[in-house]
């Protein structure tokens, strides 16, 4: 009797709420589980630009979706993400499967090298990252704010406040500093779209500029910059006013790195660190 095998499907052939279900298997037990359903796949998809013929459904020779991978792709670069096996699968090497094919088909899209993050404390795939060769980078930090009718601490003293029009907010984003994961990227922003922007001044020279996604419950995708004169008021000033701006929106916020002095900002506004990610990277 021969041993049971995998099949690699592309998730091509599945729809939106297919895929969504799928993940949501894989994720019953997870650490983090960050449920999704088809609407919320499809705007993942657009956002990260998902290669759904190059993403891989792991299934049984009957069909049977068993886990699954997808890869981003822009240029280069790409990444590894929304990767699990169902329950009763794992320890299988599904896990492993997954991760050859994911590995093949970025070289197959001419990628230089990939990315990942997986949640510290998972402990069990960062060991199988780390026997494919990727190497950690950098602690992430995912952080949080609930929403509140009033900001706490002093009100900042500005000399401009002013909202930002789309043009602005693109030129904006195309000076900020490099270094963002792929989940902060600019391109992710343009993509996911519903972007606002604020500008303050303080001083002559203490100027600095805030970018980020505001949907109708929840903010996100904040991006922070200013210049070195009154750096960190600036940065205070800027997450004030655009909690004071939208006070009733939640705000999720996805890696932070951990040494970089935004945390300081975040920290003093009320933020808490949600859980963190370990970036791994590994050279093709």
């Amino acid at each position: 009797m021969h041993a049971p095998r995998n099949i690699a499907a592309p998730c091509s052939q599945y729809d939106f709420n297919e895929l969504a279900e799928i993940y949501n298997q894989t994720r019953i037990d997870y650490i983090v589980p960050m449920p999704m359903n088809g609407k919320r796949m499809k705007q993942y998809v657009t956002s990260y630009d998902i290669n759904l013929d190059h993403s891989v459904v792991a299934t049984t020779e009957d069909g049977d979706p068993i886990g699954i991978g997808m890869l981003g792709v822009r240029g280069p670069a790409a990444w590894i993400t929304r990767l699990g096996v169902v329950p009763n699968q794992r320890e299988r090497r599904v896990g492993s499967f997954l991760m050859t094919n994911l590995i093949d088909n970025a070289r197959a899209c001419n990628a230089h090298h990939i990315q990942l993050e997986v949640i510290v404390g998972n402990d069990p795939a960062l060991n199988m990252f780390s026997k494919y060769g990727f190497e950690p980078t950098r602690e992430l930090l995912v952080i949080r704010r609930p929403p509140r009718p009033h900001v706490e601490g002093t009100h900042p003293l500005v000399h401009e406040l002013r909202e930002l029009n789309d043009d602005e907010i693109h030129d904006c984003l195309m000076q900020r500093e490099p270094g963002a994961s792929w989940v902060e990227d600019t391109p992710s922003l343009l993509n996911a779209g519903s972007l606002k922007g604020i500008q303050i001044r303080m001083g002559e020279n203490g100027l600095g500029w805030v970018v980020f996604m505001c949907t109708r419950f929840q903010i996100q995708h904040v991006v922070l910059h200013a210049t070195d004169e009154h750096y960190h008021e600036i940065m205070n000033g800027l997450l004030y006013y655009m909690h004071e701006l939208y006070p009733n929106r939640d705000t999720k916020v996805e890696n932070v790195p951990s040494d970089h002095p935004t945390w300081r900002a975040y920290g003093a506004l009320g933020y808490v660190i949600d859980f963190k990610r370990t970036e791994m990277v590994m050279t093709l």
